[in-house]
């Protein structure tokens, strides 16, 4: 992300530094992560079973069509 990081543990926990909302993790992100992405001001995490978990500064689960919000198996995020 632009001033945060994230990391994912080969165990499936999460860890998040830096400033701002995208860097306060979520507890529903904290484990059974299988994947990552951070930009900007926005986090998001795959977790085991395909569901996406959004967080951050002007971005989250709510802007995702009800379609992406179960059964994924990839993620990423881009820039407005």
């Amino acid at each position: 992300g632009d001033r945060h990081g994230l990391a994912l543990k080969s165990d499936g926990s999460l860890l998040a530094w830096g400033d701002g909302r995208a860097a306060t993790v979520p507890p529903e992100a904290t484990y059974g992560v299988v994947a990552i992405a951070a930009r900007g001001v926005t986090s998001a995490v795959l977790k085991q079973g395909g569901r996406p978990v959004i967080w951050g500064d002007r971005f989250d689960i709510n802007n995702v069509p009800p379609a992406a919000q179960t059964d994924v198996a990839a993620l990423a995020l881009g820039f407005d």
